[in-house]
């Protein structure tokens, strides 16, 4: 799956929108005018995988029964995520060099760091 903000960064390259939507995914900076790529028969789509625990909805369990039954579908080889590599430790070490591969653009999924 692609990076849905680098999608929305695209779109608004492709359709001349003068917009700042490198943080879209994350914290809404500014709003981004829809209408301004509607002519292009643009579609939009937001999957917030916290809603039901953010609302507390009377379903808030399904998301667990999503996630483990996702987990165990990883685990048999059903599915595939798009983890290329693990980096090891977090430190000032692996995240330059992991910030130069997505500069550079030699990251082909996503890249982890575990532990300190």
């Amino acid at each position: 799956m692609r990076n849905s903000t680098a999608i929305v960064h695209r779109c608004a390259h492709w359709f001349g929108c003068l917009a700042d939507c490198r943080n879209v995914g994350a914290s809404y900076p500014e709003p981004f005018d829809l209408r301004l790529v509607k002519v292009k028969s643009v579609s939009t789509h937001w999957e917030n995988m916290f809603t039901r625990s953010i609302f507390q909805t009377e379903d808030m369990e399904a998301q667990h029964d999503l996630l483990t039954r996702l987990s165990e579908m990883i685990d048999y080889g059903q599915i595939r995520t798009t983890l290329a590599e693990v980096l090891g430790p977090i430190n000032a070490e692996n995240l330059s060099g992991a910030h130069a591969r997505i500069w550079e653009r030699r990251a082909p999924g996503k890249m982890v760091m575990v532990g300190f």
